[in-house]
């Protein structure tokens, strides 16, 4: 897994696409609701494509669980700082203005009470005034997704990748994604990843954060109000 994992990290930024919608709104929300805002810290970084993007406006901090992501991020970003921590435990002795979630990441935790501890420790550190946001897939989402018997198919160079999903009951999507690594001699060799998600009605999202938060917005990646049919959605969040 860790050797399948690392090569996963290789390819990222091509499997994600370019980031520059969901950072032009991220920063449209920090203007309007913290627009003295100078620090960001973004867990569950990854390769820090969202945060290379805003390194000009903020002093830069992210943190991840993959080594192999964090070294890819370090490279992008020389004056950021970085940490091998988990979103659910971190503790960096220090506070900042933004702490951002994005790309469903916080869907990776299966349990609720470990969405809880994010929240928990995300209040812990931030300023006065600071903003959480983060994204969730929805249930809208792991529908459609789970409904598609096709697998996804991407040549990056080389190299194929090839993605599947299914669901597992009504809260639960995997996510399969298989490297077809092209080597010397034309031969290519196979790396695996399996990744579940799960996700949870807004409602019970909305209850638990409002404990440390006061939700100042929720939309689509449209700007739109959530509706039953929003496959993504963003909580814009501010510290009590």
């Amino acid at each position: 897994m860790v050797e399948s994992y690392s090569k996963f990290a290789k390819y990222y930024d091509s499997l994600m696409g370019e980031p520059k919608d969901k950072v032009a709104l991220i920063n449209g929300w920090i203007k309007k609701s913290n627009p003295k805002a100078t620090s960001v810290l973004e867990i569950a970084c990854g390769t820090g494509a969202i945060l290379k993007l805003m390194e000009k406006q903020y002093a830069i901090s992210g943190l991840d669980l993959s080594k192999e992501m964090l070294s890819i991020a370090k490279k992008k970003i020389k004056k950021g700082n970085f940490y091998h921590q988990d979103m659910t435990s971190f503790s960096l002795n220090k506070k900042f203005d933004i702490i951002l979630c994005i790309y469903d990441s916080i869907n990776h935790l299966l349990k609720f009470a470990e969405w809880t501890k994010v929240f928990k420790n995300s209040s812990k550190h931030l300023n006065e005034n600071g903003l959480f946001i983060f994204d969730i897939n929805t249930l809208a989402k792991f529908d459609k997704l789970g409904n598609t018997s096709n697998d996804f198919i991407q040549q990056l160079g080389k190299d194929l990748i090839v993605d599947k999903t299914s669901k597992i009951g009504k809260d639960k999507l995997k996510f399969h994604t298989r490297i077809f690594e092209n080597q010397k001699d034309n031969n290519y060799k196979l790396f695996e990843e399996k990744v579940v998600e799960v996700t949870f009605e807004k409602d019970k999202i909305i209850n638990a954060i409002e404990q440390y938060f006061k939700v100042l917005l929720i939309f689509d990646p449209k700007r739109k109000s959530p509706s039953k049919n929003s496959e993504r959605l963003y909580f814009v969040c501010k510290l009590r």
